[in-house]
């Protein structure tokens, strides 16, 4: 088996630096977006929260919109005045 020359070894160990850096780089990457996906992730829980609760407000609003309106009704149509 020939020995690797010097030349050689030295571009292997120039590519394994370069390797190793863009891992690391990556790394680094990796962790920006994960702490990015959980800012995003808090933020769409936080929403979904508000959406819920504006979802359960109109249905409170709805019923007594509905209340409102059928008291109206009863009104117009118990008035001897109003029905002709």
């Amino acid at each position: 088996m020939a020995a690797i020359s010097s030349n050689k070894f030295a571009d292997l160990e120039a590519q394994v630096k370069i390797l190793i850096a863009h891992l690391q780089e990556l790394k680094g990457r990796n962790a920006h977006l994960e702490e990015r996906l959980r800012e995003v992730d808090g933020r769409l829980t936080s929403q979904n929260a508000t959406l819920r609760r504006w979802e359960k407000e109109r249905g409170w609003l709805r019923a007594k919109l509905s209340g409102v309106l059928g008291d109206v009704e009863a009104i117009e149509f118990s008035e001897p005045s109003l029905r002709d």
